[in-house]
């Protein structure tokens, strides 16, 4: 009986090393990643990623300009987990995370990605900063730019060290969201889009403008018109960040669908497809009109 103890007590630790050794064993056949910091300014950290032993053949270096690397973000709206429609991106400091990316895509290798983790302060009563946190991994392959999102304003834990934030990977699940269709980006998947970033539509910021005090906020386009000297822009009363372009001509009856229709966009109470259905619709009759 006393030898059995014995026996049973020493198992104890060779069970322990045992689990142990094939948990490190595990660690050890992952995957290996080499980290190299790019950039580190206020609010963006934008690191160059490889992985041990995988050549991905990416288009780096790549030249592009910063303010078209902007424009490209400012494109990107998502579905929240609450079904509300937003930017991925506040369109404040845009144009600094464009520049920052241009640089650091201009010195990448064809093995490595940018990881990019951007963070927002908010004030909150006056009394106390909250950190958000929106995270990414980029690339270029060919004439095509790609974004794999991992978090969008995702509220920053007190106390959680900033050198060491949760890292973007593509195909890991981080946050509930989901990008949404558009005529100037292709979705891949659910959290990643891509773009021909040399697309002349990207050129210029057609969907970005200058408010009062010189305040940068976005369009929403409506009906897709012409270009930008043929339509009016009017400010939105509700989100300042949010400004409608609408056509000229238009009848009371046809905005007030209009903002009936963005109103169930925003809700989440239409689906995309019957949401630019039915904006189709009211282009027509305005046309026939």
């Amino acid at each position: 009986m006393r030898s059995q103890k014995i026996l049973h007590k020493l198992k104890k630790p060779l069970w322990l090393t045992l689990v142990l050794s094939l948990s490190t064993l595990l660690v050890a056949c992952g995957p290996r990643y080499k980290r190299v910091t790019s950039h580190k300014a206020p609010g963006v950290i934008i690191k160059l990623r490889s992985q041990t032993g995988v050549d991905r053949g990416f288009s780096h270096p790549a030249t592009i300009s910063g303010a078209r690397l902007a424009h490209i973000l400012s494109f990107i709206d998502i579905r929240g987990e609450k079904g509300a429609l937003k930017p991925a991106f506040p369109v404040g400091g845009i144009y600094e995370v464009g520049e920052a990316l241009s640089r650091v895509f201009a010195n990448a290798e064809p093995h490595q990605v940018l990881t990019v983790e951007l963070v927002r302060v908010e004030k909150r009563f006056q009394l106390f900063n909250q950190k958000f946190l929106t995270t990414f991994v980029t690339y270029v392959e060919g004439d095509r730019l790609f974004l794999r999102l991992s978090r969008v304003d995702w509220e920053i834990p007190k106390g959680e060290d900033e050198d060491d934030l949760p890292e973007p990977f593509v195909g890991r699940k981080q946050q509930n969201f989901r990008i949404l269709p558009s005529e100037y980006l292709t979705a891949i998947g659910v959290q990643g889009v891509s773009a021909k970033w040399k697309d002349s539509k990207f050129r210029h910021a057609s969907n970005l403008h200058i408010g009062r005090g010189g305040k940068l906020g976005r369009r929403t386009v409506l009906l897709g018109g012409g270009p930008i000297g043929e339509i009016n822009a009017e400010e939105s009363p509700g989100n300042p960040d949010e400004i409608p372009i609408l056509p000229r001509g238009l009848s009371s009856q046809q905005l007030r669908d209009l903002a009936d229709l963005e109103d169930l966009r925003r809700q989440g109470r239409i689906s995309e497809s019957a949401y630019f259905g039915k904006r189709r619709e009211i282009l027509e009759s305005a046309t026939r009109n």
